[in-house]
């Protein structure tokens, strides 16, 4: 039982920012895709590129500097996540109910 509430207080912060960023995302997504489907996909892509250049400058930086980086492309994943998740939601619930 304890080490069930030690890991669930271990990853509460990560699920808390993932459903700020899917809350966030959603009504940014709603608003962005009123009529393409195509324009669904235009903040995960931006997360997306966001997460491969700070995580690949991460990775080539010799310095402390590279801490800084990773984290920034960790919190992009999680906001790729939540945007990806609140992107399938609009597009469950706006465009699947025309078709």
């Amino acid at each position: 039982m304890t080490t069930t509430l030690m890991s669930l207080t271990e990853y509460l912060p990560i699920i808390i920012y993932v459903l700020v960023a899917i809350l966030i995302s959603y009504f940014i997504t709603k608003k962005v895709a009123k009529k393409n489907k195509l324009s669904l996909l235009i903040l995960p892509g931006i997360f997306l590129a966001l997460t491969l250049v700070t995580g690949t400058f991460g990775m080539i930086v010799n310095d402390w500097g590279a801490l800084g980086y990773l984290i920034i492309a960790v919190l992009s994943l999680g906001a790729l996540v939540g945007s990806l998740v609140s992107s399938l939601i609009v597009y469950l619930t706006v465009f699947k109910r025309k078709d």
